[in-house]
């Protein structure tokens, strides 16, 4: 279920983003336009190879470089888990038949999508990536002490994800040791 309500009206139709309006009653009476962007699931795969935790150094056309979890944007009514498995294949050539969704994140108030948080254990080399042309995305495997480090960076993008395990770190050790135990089992 989304955050746009049924009487909301489409304004505009974009290529990632639909933005809504609707009439709000307000506490005093008074009536104001509200809005709200819509746009695709974000799908991100937390992979587990040979061992490693694979991490994406990535660039994008008019964006810095950065350090994330592999995954993309969900396509349709595409099952959340099936595009997670398919962002994985194509960026990576990996695949994985043990998969565990890790958490979701609702992250932004005035837009309707979430943030799915895949982890891939046991995955397998198929094939070579099959990046789209505004990608270029180099692999590094990483020990798990590595990847906290990593999250932890600036250079790191997610920042939703990079929170939740930062405050397992600083908070709460024994989910940090479940969540370990998520990736290795």
């Amino acid at each position: 279920m989304g955050k746009i309500p049924p009487q909301a009206k489409r304004v505009f139709r974009g290529v990632i983003y639909d933005v809504f309006q609707w009439p709000q009653t307000m506490f005093d009476g008074s009536e104001a336009t509200f809005e709200m962007l819509k746009r695709p699931d974000n799908l991100s795969v937390i992979p587990v190879y040979e061992g490693k935790i694979v991490v994406a150094h990535e660039q994008q056309p008019h964006f810095r470089p950065w350090v994330g979890l592999l995954g993309g944007r969900r396509e349709g009514s595409e099952d959340p888990l099936l595009g997670a498995q398919r962002e994985l294949r194509e960026e990576t050539g990996l695949v994985s038949d043990d998969w565990v969704e890790l958490a979701v994140f609702d992250p932004v108030p005035s837009v309707d999508f979430k943030i799915r948080v895949f982890v891939a254990r046991g995955c397998h080399q198929v094939g070579e990536p099959h990046l789209d042309p505004g990608e270029k995305i180099r692999l590094e495997s990483v020990d798990f002490e590595r990847f906290l480090e990593i999250v932890g960076s600036r250079e790191f993008l997610g920042p939703e994800i990079a929170m939740h395990i930062m405050r397992m770190q600083l908070y709460d050790p024994a989910a940090l040791a479940e969540f370990r135990k998520k990736l290795f089992q």
